[in-house]
């Protein structure tokens, strides 16, 4: 995984944002050796991302002459809501943030491979909604809702008094939600324990919901698509290696998909 999900969500994602190609391969580095030490929890994780090039910390008039056009970090730094413009520190949290984010995607897409490739049936269903090296629109929906784990529960606080499931909740209550519990909810999905690629109504919650939906959303929509499509139409005939079935799946906050995966093919 280290060698083919990871690089590319890495370095699709400083495209988007804008980092010079000649910076790449160092903010890469950084990245991949901090996602390689599988921190526990995000703040560590930032930690390890710290040591990146300190151009990313540039203010925002600087952006100009150090980021590509167009890109996203341009755009940010362009931003004036009623005259109010994001600081140098907000692009650099900005900067990690998505980063961080799509190490995350590769996670996702790492445990959809596994899923794919250990269950030879759900194997050819994927396979059939795969087109020039792409999954299908249905496809990449219900393999976002088989494997993302919702590795967090989500902490809210309701505004005002309502019932869920016959439980009472009064205004400022704290509750945990549990997306990957939603994402197999037997009253959204037929059949939720099954991983069905043409699923033609998809209500995941991979992305959230609402006014939380993932900016990012879109992007890892198309890391997913190209990277699971790529490897079922250049590789025919993938399964998993025999033992394989026992692949690390780490602990933490980043354990939602296999270190490494060994595949034969044919």
């Amino acid at each position: 995984m280290a060698d083919y999900i990871q690089p590319l969500a890495v370095e699709t994602t400083l495209g988007v944002l804008g980092v010079p190609p000649q910076d790449r391969p160092a903010v890469s580095r950084s990245a991949l050796s901090g996602a390689a030490s599988r921190k526990e929890t995000r703040s560590e994780f930032a930690t390890a991302l710290k040591h990146l090039p300190h151009w990313t910390g540039q203010p925002a008039y600087d952006i100009e002459e150090h980021v590509v056009r167009p890109s996203l970090l341009r755009l940010l730094a362009k931003l004036d809501v009623d005259g109010d413009q994001l600081t140098a520190e907000d692009l650099h949290a900005a900067f990690l943030l998505l980063l961080g984010a799509c190490l995350m995607v590769a996670d996702v897409v790492s445990g959809a491979l596994w899923h794919v490739v250990s269950d030879r049936v759900a194997y050819e269903k994927v396979r059939a909604q795969t087109t020039d090296g792409e999954l299908s629109v249905p496809a990449v929906d219900e393999l976002l809702r088989f494997t993302a784990s919702g590795r967090d529960m989500l902490l809210r606080f309701a505004t005002e008094p309502l019932s869920i499931a016959g439980q009472a909740v009064e205004t400022g209550d704290a509750v945990l939600l549990d997306t990957a519990a939603g994402n197999r909810d037997v009253s959204v999905f037929d059949a939720p324990s099954e991983l069905r690629p043409d699923r033609a109504l998809n209500r995941h919650l991979a992305f959230g919901r609402g006014s939380y939906n993932c900016l990012g959303a879109a992007l890892a929509r198309t890391h997913l698509a190209i990277a699971v499509g790529t490897l079922i139409s250049r590789c025919g005939g993938l399964r998993l290696a025999p033992g394989a079935d026992t692949a690390a799946w780490p602990d933490g906050w980043n354990g939602a998909s296999p270190t490494r995966l060994e595949v034969n093919l044919g």
